[in-house]
């Protein structure tokens, strides 16, 4: 499976530090009360991603049309592989993430409007490589939640990567604009002003190549 190291400890803290996983998620109008998926939920808090796989799977079993059961599973299994990877644990299992994409997307599937599903899954291509997708989920996350802040910070490490430096710039404003977190506006401004000091892209050179005319 593809990584990209230059980025992984970006996120693997984006994903911990956002605060959906410790809220379960921000948008709970599917939530049902299924004590399973109310554990899952605290075990994703506390790291035992393996117990909340297994909470969170018979939720499913119980309610297969629960779109936050999914949701939360793919949190697990993308913390389950990503704490496995940090850990140097030769039984990380990169399907996970895969399997956390699967899990998204079902949640997506059940409930369109679920904007955090489309971030999370983003945040998954992303740690793929997968840049095309990742972009087109944080546009609609974007698009469904344009308040939601942490989707324009990942929107804009995707530009960067891409090298579309003033598309990346305005998402790293437009995150200053929302977020209040003070420790993720110190790493955008740091960014952005990474991206203000690089030197402007010269000007193509004109081209010598003879262009064909209109007979006069």
């Amino acid at each position: 499976m593809r990584r990209n190291p230059l980025l992984i400890t970006i996120l693997i803290t984006i994903l911990i530090a956002l605060g959906l996983i410790l809220t379960g998620c921000q948008s709970k109008a599917t939530s049902t009360g299924n004590p399973h998926l109310e554990s899952g939920r605290q075990d994703i808090v506390d790291k035992k991603f393996d117990l909340a796989l297994k909470e969170l799977t018979t939720a499913i079993t119980e309610e297969p049309n629960n779109a936050e059961a999914y949701y939360l599973r793919g949190t697990a299994y993308y913390g389950r592989y990503d704490a496995a990877y940090t850990a140097k644990d030769p039984k990380a299992d990169g399907e996970d993430f895969w399997r956390a994409i699967t899990d998204f997307t079902k949640a997506i599937e059940l409930n369109h409007n679920y904007a955090e599903a489309y971030h999370y899954r983003g945040l998954t291509f992303n740690g793929l490589q997968e840049n095309g997708h990742a972009l087109a989920d944080y546009n609609i996350a974007i698009q469904l939640q344009p308040k939601m802040e942490f989707p324009y910070y990942g929107r804009a490490i995707v530009y960067e990567q891409e090298g579309h430096i003033e598309q990346a710039i305005a998402d790293y404003q437009m995150f200053l604009e929302l977020s209040k977190d003070v420790y993720w506006r110190g790493e955008a401004q740091k960014r952005m002003n990474a991206l203000l000091a690089l030197p402007p892209t010269p000007a193509a050179t004109p081209s010598a190549t003879p262009t064909p005319t209109s007979a006069p």
